[in-house]
C-alpha cells in the first residue's frame, strides 16, 4: 500500500482489477481523503473496516459497499416462482442472471470497461443493448411477447424490467399469489422464450445467422417438448424409455390429460407400469391408445386384458379393429357404429361406411361391454342400461 522514504510516507496502491466507470469518482475521493492522513513510523497501525459492523473486512461487505444503493433488489416472488419450477439447471441459472442483470449484453460489457466497437442493439440498432430493451422492447422481439400475451389473454403495457415483466406475465390470467399449474406454464414459457431470444441473438453475433422472429417459437417449443397447434392445445410428446423417466414426470406435473400408448404386440411392459403409476400420482386423467395393429402378432384384446389386470384400469374398448396384421384395414367406432377405412399409400384418405356384416356380432358384444362399463359411473346411462332401453350415440357422447 505504501512505503517510507526519508521518513516520509508515500502511498503506492496496486489495484486488484481495473476500475469500473462508476468507481473512478470513488477512487479519486478515497485518494484525496487518505492524502491528509499522516503515517508515523513509530506508531502501531490500527485498521477498522467500517463497512462491516464487526470491523473486519469481508468480500461480501466490500461488494455491498461498491454496489450502487439506487439499484433495488429483485422481488422475492420471482425467485419463489423460479424455485418451484421443474426446469433444467441451465435454464434456472439463465433466469437468475437475467433477473440480476448479469447477462453479457453490450451495455453491461461497456460498464465493465470491456472494449467493444458497437454498444447498440444488434437486432434493431436503435438503442444501447440492455436486457430490458433486447428481450422486451426491441422492435424485433416485441411482437413475440404480443403474441404470447394473446395466448394468456393479457392486456396492457408490460414493464421493461425483467423481474416485473416476469411477474406480470405470470399473473396474466389474474391468478393470485398461489402457485398453480397454470402459473407454472406461463413461467416456463416466459423462461423458454427468453432463452431462445438470447440463443438466436448469439447466433446472429457469432455465426451471422439471420434473426427470424417467426422461427423463434420452435426453440422454446422443442426445448420443452411442446407443439402448439392452431387450437392452442399444448401437446407434449415424451419418450417411453426408462432413461427419460424424470422428463416424463416433469411433463406430467403440468398436464390436463394424457394418452398412454401401448404396443399391440408387446402389451403392457415394465415401463408402461411405471408411467401409469406416475399418472396416478399426479391424478392425470388418461386414455390408452393401442398402436401397431398391422404388426405380426398384434392382439389388442390381450393388451386390454393386461391393462385391466396389470394397470388396474377400469376400461373398455371404444373402437374395434377391422382385421389385424397384414389384413388390417380400418376401425369400427362403437359410439357412432360406423366403420372407418384408411385408403391411400399412408392411410391419409379416411372413408366412413357401414359396419361389415361379419363383424356385427363382435361389435354388438363390445358395445354392450362399453355401455356396461360407462354406466357404472353415470346414473342416467345406468338406468337406461338396466331398463334395456336403446342407447344412442348421443347418449354415449354426453358421457365422453
Amino acid at each position: 500500500m505504501g512505503k517510507f522514504s526519508n521518513n516520509l510516507w508515500s502511498w503506492d496502491f496496486k489495484w486488484r482489477r481495473r476500475l469500473f466507470d462508476h468507481e473512478y469518482e470513488m477512487a479519486v475521493a478515497f485518494m484525496e481523503e487518505i492524502s491528509d492522513i499522516s503515517i508515523q513510523h513509530q506508531v502501531q497501525d490500527k485498521l477498522i473496516w467500517k463497512a462491516d459492523v464487526s470491523g473486519v473486512y469481508s468480500t461480501k461487505s466490500a461488494y455491498s459497499l461498491l454496489m450502487p444503493s439506487s439499484n433495488p433488489l429483485p422481488s422475492k416472488r420471482n425467485f419463489q416462482i423460479l424455485w418451484h419450477l421443474k426446469i433444467p439447471p441451465r435454464a434456472a441459472v439463465f433466469s437468475w442472471r437475467l433477473f440480476w442483470d448479469r447477462l453479457p449484453t453490450r451495455g453491461n460489457l461497456s460498464r465493465r470497461n470491456i472494449p467493444i466497437q458497437d454498444t447498440m442493439c444488434p437486432l434493431c440498432g436503435c438503442q444501447q443493448e440492455e436486457a430490458g430493451h433486447l428481450f422486451f422492447h426491441c422492435s424485433i422481439t416485441r411482437g413475440l411477447w404480443w403474441e404470447s400475451m394473446g395466448w394468456i389473454h393479457a392486456i396492457g403495457p408490460f414493464s421493461a424490467d425483467p423481474v416485473n415483466h416476469f411477474i406480470q406475465f405470470c399473473d396474466g390470467f389474474g391468478v393470485g399469489r398461489n402457485f398453480s399449474r397454470y402459473l407454472s406454464r406461463r413461467a416456463g414459457w416466459w423462461i423458454a422464450l427468453s432463452i431462445t431470444i438470447w440463443q438466436h441473438r448469439n447466433s446472429l453475433l457469432f455465426h451471422d445467422t439471420p434473426f427470424q422472429p417467426q422461427k423463434l417459437y420452435w426453440g422454446p417449443v422443442m426445448g420443452f417438448l411442446g407443439a402448439f397447434t392452431f387450437w392452442k392445445i399444448n401437446i407434449i410428446d415424451t419418450p417411453g424409455h426408462v432413461d427419460f423417466t424424470i422428463e416424463v414426470e416433469r411433463a406430467l406435473r403440468v398436464l390436463d390429460g394424457a394418452i398412454l400408448v401401448l404396443c399391440s404386440v408387446g402389451g403392457v411392459q415394465s415401463q408402461s407400469i411405471t408411467v401409469d403409476r406416475q399418472m396416478r400420482r399426479y391424478e392425470v386423467p388418461r386414455l390408452a391408445f393401442i398402436n401397431k395393429l398391422d404388426r405380426m402378432g398384434a392382439d389388442p384384446w390381450k393388451v386390454l386384458n393386461q391393462a385391466r389386470s396389470k394397470l388396474r384400469h377400469h376400461s373398455a374398448a371404444i373402437q374395434v379393429p377391422i382385421g389385424l396384421e397384414d389384413d388390417f384395414k380400418g376401425l369400427v367406432d362403437l359410439v357412432q357404429l360406423k366403420a372407418f377405412y384408411f385408403h391411400g399409400s399412408n392411410g391419409e384418405n379416411v372413408v366412413a361406411e357401414e359396419v361389415p356384416a361379419d363383424m356385427e356380432a363382435l361389435v354388438e358384444e363390445k358395445r354392450r361391454e362399453l355401455i356396461e362399463t360407462v354406466s357404472e359411473v353415470d346414473d342416467k346411462l345406468a338406468e337406461a342400461f338396466l331398463g334395456d332401453e336403446t342407447i344412442s350415440a348421443a347418449d354415449l357422447e354426453v358421457c365422453r
